[in-house]
């Protein structure tokens, strides 16, 4: 719990407000294309194969990590594009449901998992606050909604 509102703290922190009142990340890693590239590459690399995976520190868990910071990046950065092009459902699918239902097929058999599972959906309940939070400031600030619809 400590670790994720430090990890939220310092990206809450890392925003800055640019020329037009628009919320933006104090530095952009890249423009919306390349990111979603690096996205495209990393979600074949989350694919859970074993209940190791879903483990904190595993690889897995370290790709899953960076899979969830640029997914919010692109949120972040173009709401309209990130719907266009599913970012929203991959982010739940690849960060969580893919984590959550693994957990579940192995709960009886692996009584550990329990504890694992309860840190899990409380840290994706916090994250999925945070973003929905800077969501809307970011997007309140431009006064533009998109005209793109959710799925």
């Amino acid at each position: 719990k400590q670790w994720y509102q430090r990890r939220v703290a310092i990206t809450a922190g890392n925003l800055r407000l640019m020329g037009d009142a628009d919320l933006c990340p104090a530095n952009p890693p890249q423009d919306f294309e390349s990111l979603f590239a690096e996205t495209e590459l990393l979600k074949k690399s989350c694919v859970i194969q074993s209940i190791a995976d879903v483990n904190i520190g595993s690889t897995k868990w370290e790709v899953r990590q960076e899979l969830q910071d640029k997914y919010r990046a692109l949120l972040l950065t173009n709401l309209e594009m990130s719907i266009k092009n599913g970012i929203e459902m991959d982010l739940w699918r690849y960060t969580c449901y893919n984590f959550i239902s693994k957990m579940h097929q192995h709960m009886t058999q692996y009584k550990s998992i329990a504890g694992l599972h309860k840190i899990f959906l409380h840290a994706s309940t916090g994250f999925f606050s945070q973003l929905l939070q800077e969501l809307c400031e970011t997007y309140r600030k431009k006064k533009k909604v998109p005209t793109a619809t959710l799925r």
